[in-house]
């Protein structure tokens, strides 16, 4: 579904947005049952593959917020050029900000790869692993800014609105990614630097098939991915350095919750790690979802529609809404039986189902604050939305923290979780309807702009 040159008489329905956003949520699911399987993979090399990849993780962030600040910013101004009818600007943006993130990489790779002895002793490498673990690193920094084109690509795809293709893209990468590593991972010669290739590899075939499915929704000519387009910065700062941070701030809070359960045990640490995993594959749509009326919001924006673009908005709330009220009725009610009946040690499981009985039940509420704090980074008021996540995650921190030291149990800690959730989905759907809802009455449509 796109919002091009012809806008259509009436706004889409509840029907047409869970359309168009069914494939943006079914690629975030695929992306991390990808991570999973990975995971499952490299096991079968051994403790070694899967520790280097595990003390690789804070890198990865550092990479990953690069892909999502620039991907983010493609999509919003390519579904801004989508609905203001001039689709022949998508191959001219796709190459700046694929340029601009390409020197953003060669900056971050340079500086990664020169701090790898300092790295290796931050995160507590033992002398053994140091090697092995810098000629991994290396290889990680040469061979991301593949996935960075990638889902370039991707995103170009999802903001003209073919987010059914975008979906093909993303299985077709994942799909490359995990035979070639299925491959690489037999024989004498299989070591963790597989991932790196399999990585490549799958970011390449990316890169290579979107170009394809683009010329479906109009003149797609490569040699227009040299041509420069004007006012592109201004986005990425505006659009996709906020939501940058916002990828580094889930960072340091998932941190920050293990230092907070790490003086209960091992096993309150295992298990918390496995319940917050199960929250993350529930929340993680929700940003996806939020993507998807972003993009419509943009669109309708653009061909001078605000009307339609509040329209939008009003039923994408109420069905994220419906949606996960049924969702956390499942899971309250199976979450923690199902948690329960995982072969796990004993503390595990006690730990895991503490978390899914008194956190589960506020799932909802957290994809709730999620899909209204993506459509504002989406939308222009993405410092906004990083301050108001920025003060919510600072106060549940520090109270969580005191109230685990002041009943010396996790319990207080997951009460204040709980608690967050709801407070921040009750407060930031009134400001996100205030600042997006309440502002398309005013929208004067920027034809020709990327503003």
């Amino acid at each position: 579904m796109s919002v091009a040159q012809e806008a259509p008489p009436d706004a889409p329905g509840a029907r047409a947005i869970a359309r168009f956003a069914a494939p943006l949520v079914a690629g975030s699911l695929i992306t991390q049952a990808t991570q999973f399987l990975v995971v499952a993979v490299l096991g079968s090399l051994g403790g070694s593959a899967l520790y280097l990849r595990a003390v690789y993780v804070p890198v990865a962030f550092l990479f990953l917020a690069v892909n999502m600040c620039m991907g983010i910013t493609l999509q919003v101004l390519t579904a801004r050029r989508t609905g203001a009818g001039q689709p022949e600007a998508v191959p001219a943006l796709l190459g700046s900000v694929a340029r601009v993130g390409l020197l953003v990489y060669l900056a971050l790779g340079v500086a990664v790869v020169a701090g790898a002895g300092p790295l290796a002793a931050l995160l507590t490498v033992p002398d053994a692993q140091r090697q092995a673990f810098t000629g991994f690193l290396a290889l990680m920094a040469l061979v991301s800014p593949l996935g960075m084109t990638g889902e370039l690509g991707a995103a170009a795809l999802r903001g003209t609105g073919a987010t059914g293709r975008s979906l093909l893209l993303t299985t077709a990468s994942a799909a490359v990614t995990l035979t070639c590593l299925a491959v690489l991972t037999q024989g004498p010669y299989a070591s963790v630097l597989a991932l790196p290739w399999s990585l490549a590899l799958g970011g390449a075939v990316e890169t290579a098939l979107a170009p394809a499915l683009l010329r479906r929704d109009g003149p797609f000519r490569l040699r227009d991915l040299a041509r420069r387009e004007r006012g592109v910065l201004r986005p990425v700062t505006a659009i996709g350095v906020p939501v940058a941070a916002s990828v580094a701030l889930l960072f340091v809070v998932e941190f920050v919750l293990l230092r907070v359960v790490a003086p209960f045990g091992q096993s309150a640490v295992a298990g918390f790690s496995l319940a917050y995993t199960v929250q993350a594959v529930f929340i993680v749509p929700a940003m996806s979802y939020a993507s998807s009326v972003a993009i419509l919001v943009n669109q309708l924006r653009a061909a001078g529609h605000p009307e339609h673009a509040r329209a939008v908005i009003r039923r994408g709330a109420a069905l994220v809404g419906v949606g996960y009220a049924l969702l956390t009725v499942v899971l309250a009610a199976a979450g923690p039986a199902a948690i329960g009946a995982l072969p796990l040690e004993g503390g595990t499981t006690e730990e895991a189902v503490r978390f899914m009985t008194l956190v589960g039940p506020t799932f909802g509420c957290t994809g709730l604050a999620l899909v209204a704090l993506g459509v504002m980074e989406q939308t222009g008021h993405g410092p906004i939305a990083i301050c108001m996540n920025t003060a919510h995650f600072g106060c549940v921190l520090g109270i969580g923290a005191w109230a685990a030291r002041h009943v010396e149990s996790t319990d207080g800690l997951y009460a204040v979780l709980a608690l967050g959730a709801a407070i921040g989905a009750l407060l930031s759907w009134p400001v996100a309807w205030r600042l997006v809802y309440r502002a398309e009455a005013g929208t004067v449509p920027a034809r020709g702009g990327t503003r």
